[in-house]
């Protein structure tokens, strides 16, 4: 019995066993097949320059090169905004309405104040009672607050402007990571893209796949162009390629000293690749996007200065109108829309009588008082369980004609015998007597 129970047991592990690895196997391949490949007739016009050299991309880099790209095409827009923001530190301040240069009392301009420090005199936190305001002792004191409330002011619109400097900076350094992000998952594919394809890494290969794909991103980014690198806010390739090396702790020259022929031919054709792919992913993409951002604002500076001429053509148009009409008289346009909402009117106020009984309340309210100067408890809706207060009354009257109602014959029968019991009650001795007779 024993034995029988051990090779069940086995069995059943033997099968569990065969079908967990059958499941994972099936999960894999199928989870491979349910990864959603990236639509490139979809892209959209931002990511329109891509279309091209996602084509010659493996299907499981393309998503990863498209979020990417729109995570630094959505960064350079926010450091737009800010630069576009902070370049009003660098003009002097301007009157609100009149627009000109504000000076202080030497005649300087005063440096641009942001909307959140614009603290009034009036405002100051320091004040005066209004009993002892005019005091003339208390005006040269206030002066003196006044004239430390404007330092403080100046002051904070410094630290204001270097904030926002510190704003766009730390925002640049975000976007060259993703940038450095970006090409070394490019880079990382397509080494594991050569050692598959070749079935083995060559012989004499010093460098890790870590190593091979850090370098491949190193030197692509040494021998960039200025275009790109000024894109980022660097001057030429070497400082972009110092900076990517700073940013991950890659120090180029052991790694010249590791690698050797071989490592050198394995990544060659790859930084051929990544020449061609660079300019694609960056300034011919973010250079694009510049371009419809600002058609956009062309065109929005467009309708802005057209909106006046159209109003005004409207305007004029309205005048001349009025003008003939008064010329000819009242138009007859004009009489048949005083008689179309005086109709409109009268019918309104119409249907709202016809809404209403005597006594003030809805069609569908009984009149109050009710004859016995109670409200009934029968006012309902005419549709309240298919019958009408009308059709009620004409049911019950029909029984009381007919005197088949059983509810009035009851009633009938009960009155009898309480004017029984009443006349046995008032007359007590009329019943003794009777008892007595019956007796």
């Amino acid at each position: 019995m024993n034995s029988t129970t051990e090779d069940a047991t086995s069995n059943k592990r033997r099968r569990s066993g065969t079908a967990t690895a059958s499941n994972r196997s099936n999960a894999a391949s199928g989870g491979a097949a349910a990864a959603a490949v990236p639509n490139l007739s979809a892209l959209g016009p931002r990511l329109e320059p891509l279309k091209v050299m996602l084509e010659s991309q493996p299907e499981e880099l393309k998503g990863t090169i498209i979020s990417l790209s729109k995570e630094m095409l959505d960064l350079r827009a926010t450091i737009k905004q800010r630069e576009e923001s902070y370049a009003r530190f660098t003009k002097p301040s301007l009157h609100p309405t009149t627009g000109e240069i504000i000076n202080d009392e030497a005649g300087n301009p005063l440096p641009f104040i942001p909307n959140s420090l614009r603290i009034k005199r009036e405002n100051c936190p320091v004040k005066p009672t209004s009993a002892m305001a005019s005091e003339q002792s208390m005006r040269n004191q206030m002066e003196q607050v006044y004239a430390v409330h404007d330092a403080y002011i100046l002051k904070m619109a410094a630290h204001a402007k270097a904030v926002a400097e510190l704003e766009i900076s730390l925002r640049q350094d975000k976007l060259r990571r993703s940038f450095y992000d970006l090409l070394s998952k490019i880079a990382l594919a397509h080494n594991v893209a050569e050692e598959v394809t070749a079935g083995k890494l060559p012989d004499g290969i010093m460098l890790s796949r870590d190593e091979r794909m850090r370098k491949v991103v190193f030197d692509t980014l040494r021998d960039a162009p200025a275009n790109i690198c000024n894109a980022i806010g660097l001057v030429n390739g070497a400082d972009l390629s110092l900076n990517y090396a700073a940013s991950i702790n890659f120090i180029n020259p052991v790694i010249k000293d590791k690698m050797n022929e071989a490592d050198s031919e394995f990544i060659k054709p790859i930084i051929t690749k990544m020449h061609t792919w660079l300019p694609i992913l960056s300034v011919s993409l973010w250079e694009a996007d510049d371009a419809r951002d600002n058609a956009c604002k062309v065109n929005a500076a467009i309708r802005i200065a057209l909106k006046p001429q159209e109003m005004t053509q409207a305007n004029d148009d309205v005048n001349m109108q009025l003008d003939a009409e008064d010329e000819q008289g009242t138009s007859q346009r004009l009489i048949d829309t005083i008689r179309h909402e005086a109709k409109e009117e009268a019918k309104k106020m119409v249907s709202s009588l016809m809404r209403k009984n005597y006594s003030g309340g809805t069609k569908n309210q009984e009149p109050r008082p009710t004859k016995n100067g109670r409200e009934s408890k029968n006012t309902s809706s005419a549709g309240k369980h298919g019958k009408t207060d009308a059709n009620r009354k004409a049911k019950n009257k029909d029984k009381q004609s007919n005197g088949k109602d059983p509810k009035q014959q009851k009633n009938r029968q009960q009155d009898k015998e309480a004017d029984a019991t009443k006349g046995s009650r008032r007359n007590p001795k009329n019943n003794r007597h009777r008892n007595n007779q019956g007796g």
